[in-house]
């Protein structure tokens, strides 16, 4: 029985979010805590129920036991899968019957020893003298049956946990003194020495010299030295020092900035003679680079340390140690990327603190690599937490990180669709802080899917929303090369993002009408979805497709508020490629076939032009009695009784003497 698969497979289904059927899928949308609660219901029953009796108990202990090594793994994770809200009070039940030293009792369902109910006399007499002690003895009472029982399972876990500990250490023994019988010659003799010598050792320095001491002895002997001894040698060194990686324990120390301290451990000297191998030797490197390989195949953890002692120790320098890691990929059988990918991966899952120190420092030394291929971006998204998201996003504003590149771009997006929905936000994040341009997703949006890719089209639309240049032919013509779908309102709702302002809306519409007359010219009418016999199999746009994306578009865009559809379907240009499509022959059976389209389009042609002319005439006869009320007024003022006093009529001569000089230039 596998309980690792069960679990992991258990938690992505309580975890994940439902969505609509998918293909090829076992779990369906809102049936996944059904199929989660199914799979732990079977898990436990299996162990009483299926199986014999006389067998129940050995397979519980070993399930426990094979439980520690889950809770080992998934760490924090395993509680938010056993005490998930999802499962089933039955099913809980269960999982505490089998597994009750991993699932909590609920708060107020634990044991506790009560005092024997006393008789009423008796409790007469003591109640106003013993009321006190007796809630005291109450309250010492609870905890102290909790705290026994709580202490003896730790206890108990501790010994078997020493047990089990002292257990590997005996096998890895064995296995030890059993590869360093396979070397020969004196480099068997010195490793054989080393691990003698090696518990004698005061202090990590004394190892530290000896390792390197060792490593020297064996670059220049003159023993045969080839592949298997490299191998060999390479795995019982590893096996005399010993993992610098610790469970529940950061390789940072809480000063981030103050590495001194942090690169004691002898493994340090083995990476330090591998950046800087004897006299710079060649032959030296590809020696240390096997050896390290070698190595990685025993612990997977040593190349994301080898990682963290670049960042640490090469300061602004780090090209020889780089070339070394890409090395040892090389010899290792993989590519940079993906060994990038394993290590950050395996980072974030023992050392979270020290995959947030490296991410930074990796996407800035492996450019080439980060911008290429999208395994290692996909192990970032996947790991960053809010705070390290925000700090990498600091980064990539201050030029720090490039991460995106044109000609890679849309294989990174194509392939960012099929991750869940928290690293799909990351990656827009990502995406947005770059300052990716709209240009970059023309060959993509065609390929979207309505129904899957959610994160993806949300994110474009609001990119439309903010765009700060007019939309150009390239763009909606990614739009319309979309296969058109009722269920698909992504190029229609992208159309009234770009009608939205008067201006734009123009722009649109001349683009629009000029794609129509071009489509008509090289006769491309009939046809959706149809696939060009070139390479990469493109869509080939035709009139067609575009007549029904905008027949979507009228039919659930007019009559809104901002009546912006209608006045994008008044413009002339538009107007014009519609009466060109009706004077076609070959468009003939398009004008019937969108009849409503193009109904509409006559609809608000006619409502537009009685609009200007009601409009025109409206002005004309507002200026017309303006005209009158004016004339009225002077004639008005002229028939004014003369009633002024002194200082009015001296006014009146003063002005009729400026009418007479004002008549006299006319004169002249």
């Amino acid at each position: 029985m596998c309980v690792e698969n069960s679990f992991s497979v258990v938690r992505y289904a309580l975890f994940l979010t439902p969505t609509g059927p998918q293909q090829n899928s076992i779990v369906q949308g809102s049936h996944c805590s059904q199929f989660a609660n199914s799979l732990l219901e079977f898990l436990c029953k299996s162990v009483d129920v299926l199986l014999p009796p006389a067998y129940a108990e050995p397979i519980r202990r070993n399930v426990n036991s094979a439980m520690r090594f889950i809770k080992d793994r998934l760490q924090h994770n395993l509680p938010q899968i056993l005490e998930n809200s999802k499962i089933d009070r039955k099913v809980s039940e269960l999982l505490r019957n089998v597994f009750p030293d991993f699932v909590r009792n609920p708060i107020g369902n634990s044991s506790i020893i009560r005092p024997k109910k006393k008789s009423t006399d008796e409790e007469k007499a003591i109640k106003s003298s013993s009321e006190p002690a007796l809630s005291e003895q109450k309250s010492t009472e609870k905890p102290s049956f909790s705290t026994e029982k709580l202490s003896s399972d730790s206890a108990t876990t501790k010994i078997e946990k020493e047990k089990l500990k002292k257990a590997i250490e005996e096998q890895e023994e064995q296995e030890l003194n059993v590869l360093i019988k396979q070397l020969q010659g004196e480099i068997g003799t010195k490793i054989a020495k080393l691990k003698d010598q090696w518990k004698e050792f005061d202090d990590d320095a004394d190892k530290c010299e000896a390792v390197e001491g060792l490593l020297v002895s064996l670059l220049t002997t003159g023993d045969v030295f080839d592949e298997s001894q490299q191998e060999l040698a390479a795995q019982c060194l590893l096996g005399i020092m010993g993992s610098v990686v610790a469970d529940e324990q950061s390789l940072l120390p809480p000063n981030e900035k103050d590495l001194s301290e942090a690169f004691t451990h002898p493994i340090y000297s083995f990476l330090k003679v591998l950046c800087s191998p004897p006299d710079n030797d060649e032959a030296s490197s590809d020696v240390m680079a096997a050896m390290m390989a070698a190595m990685r195949e025993k612990d997977s953890s040593l190349t994301y340390v080898f990682l963290y002692f670049i960042k640490g120790t090469a300061g602004g320098r780090p090209t020889e140690c780089i070339e070394c890691y890409k090395n040892i990929a090389k010899m290792s059988g993989r590519s940079v990327d993906e060994m990038l990918a394993s290590d950050l991966q395996l980072c974030a899952v023992n050392d979270n603190r020290l995959f947030a120190y490296l991410v930074p420092f990796v996407f800035s030394q492996f450019e080439e690599e980060v911008m290429s291929t999208p395994a290692l971006l996909a192990t970032l998204c996947a790991n960053l937490d809010a705070i390290q998201l925000r700090s990498f996003v600091s980064e990539i504003i201050r030029e720090e990180i490039k991460i995106f590149r044109k000609e890679s771009f849309p294989k990174m997006v194509m392939d960012s669709v099929d991750w869940a929905t928290t690293p799909q936000w990351v990656f827009w994040h990502l995406v947005h802080a770059d300052g990716v341009p709209i240009e970059w997703f023309l060959s993509t949006i065609p390929k979207f899917d309505a129904v899957g890719h959610d994160e993806a089209i949300a994110n474009i639309l609001l990119m439309m929303k903010r765009m700060d240049r007019e939309p150009w032919a390239g763009l909606i013509r990614a739009l319309f090369n979309r296969v058109p779908n009722k269920d698909d309102t992504f190029t229609i709702d992208a159309m009234k993002v770009l009608i939205e302002d008067s201006e734009q809306c123009q722009k649109v519409a001349e683009i629009v009408a000029q794609l129509i007359k071009k489509l008509l010219g090289n006769n491309d009418i009939i046809g959706l979805g149809v696939r060009v016999h070139k390479k990469g199999n493109p869509m080939k746009l035709t009139l067609q497709q575009v007549l029904e994306h905008l027949q979507h578009f009228s039919s659930t865009c007019v009559e809104k508020k901002q009546r912006m559809t209608e006045t994008f379907m008044s413009r002339s240009h538009l107007q014009e490629a519609f009466a060109s499509i009706k004077v076609n022959d070959k468009a003939v059976v398009l004008v019937k076939k969108y009849g409503n389209l193009f109904g509409a389009m006559d609809i608000i042609a006619q409502d537009t032009k009685e609009h200007s002319s009601s409009r025109t005439l409206r002005g004309n006869r507002q200026g017309t009695s303006a005209e009158r009320q004016q004339m009225q007024q002077m004639h008005h003022q002229k028939r004014k009784p003369n009633e002024d006093d002194e200082q009015n009529s001296k006014k009146r001569k003063m002005h009729n003497n400026i009418i007479e000089l004002s008549d006299d230039s006319d004169s002249d």
